[in-house]
């Protein structure tokens, strides 16, 4: 039971670096953040009865705030404020394709767990019209 114990415990601790490592990353690039609270069968993080994703914290914009909010043995997820540029998300289908033309104007596209794509651009760069026949 002990190495187990110590087995979730180092899991726990590599994921909450990963995580302050994200988050101080996209800070690195002027993208604000702010801590998200993900509610899982055991419960939401900010200790209340949720059942959606909430902010739990206001926009970080600095590596220090970043530091404090997520600090060792905080239980926050990211959330990417984008009040100051636009994220366009397609489904794979298109998201590869743009990528392939994008690639050299626009290196900030990925495809996450889900396999979609975001492609993150300069606020209002991609016309609505466009982005809602996509």
């Amino acid at each position: 039971m002990d190495n187990l114990l110590i087995q979730v415990l180092s899991r726990t601790r590599r994921r909450h670096a990963r995580v302050s490592a994200r988050a101080a990353e996209c800070i690195n690039h002027g993208w604000p953040v702010a801590a998200l609270a993900v509610p899982t069968k055991a419960g939401c993080p900010c200790g209340r009865a949720c059942t959606e994703a909430h902010l739990a914290s206001d926009p970080v914009t600095s590596r220090a705030e970043a530091a404090q909010v997520w600090a060792p043995g905080h239980r926050w997820d990211i959330a990417l404020i984008t009040t100051w540029f636009d994220v366009v998300d397609l489904s794979p289908e298109y998201g590869a394709l743009l990528h392939h033309r994008l690639i050299t104007s626009c290196p900030t596209a990925s495809a996450p767990r889900n396999r979609r794509w975001h492609f993150v651009v300069e606020h209002n760069s991609f016309p609505a019209k466009h982005v809602k026949a996509s």
